[in-house]
């Protein structure tokens, strides 16, 4: 059986209300959107991919033994990746050398294990919206402007599966 992997950080229900509270003010503004579920927000830090079940123990380890010692995370400011089909809107991630360096740690361990590594840069954000199109005369950077960041706790990476189940799109840890 195969299943599709990636490590995540994930976040308690507080910073998830808040991040549902960005996201419900921009449903106001958009004409069309994929809006993430509440459940699933979360920040990808290496996205694995397809994978069997048999090989999945040695991800598995990696999730259970990376020592992380906790810091704190501070969500800031929209942005988006400009798309075709409709953008991607984002929160952004203040520079983190914490989550820098788990990230590179993760990253050789990934790869150690046999696991092909993504080359691209480390653009921290967290996706609210695929396929979004926002009303002409909403001002994006002036309604990032108002937000106030958001600071977390982090003290563990999660490996985590994500499966469609009836037609939803739900992300479940699994080390």
């Amino acid at each position: 059986m195969m299943m599709r992997l990636f490590y995540a950080v994930n976040f308690d229900d507080i910073v998830k209300k808040r991040l549902s509270d960005i996201q419900n003010a921009l449903r106001a503004q958009a004409t069309r959107g994929n809006f993430t579920l509440v459940d699933n927000l979360h920040l990808t830090l290496a996205f694995i991919g397809e994978v069997t079940q048999d090989r999945s123990g040695p991800l598995r380890q990696i999730a259970e033994t990376l020592k992380i010692t906790p810091f704190e995370l501070k969500l800031q400011g929209l942005g988006r990746f400009r798309r075709d089909g409709g953008d991607i809107l984002w929160v952004g991630i203040e520079e983190n050398k914490s989550l820098a360096s788990i990230y590179n740690k993760l990253g050789g361990q990934i790869a150690e294990a046999g696991f092909t590594v993504e080359k691209r840069k480390f653009t921290p954000h967290l996706t609210l919206i695929r396929e979004a199109r926002l009303r002409p005369e909403f001002d994006l950077t002036a309604f990032s402007g108002q937000l106030e960041p958001i600071v977390t706790s982090i003290s563990k990476i999660s490996l985590m599966k994500s499966e469609r189940s009836q037609g939803r799109l739900t992300y479940t840890e699994i080390a």
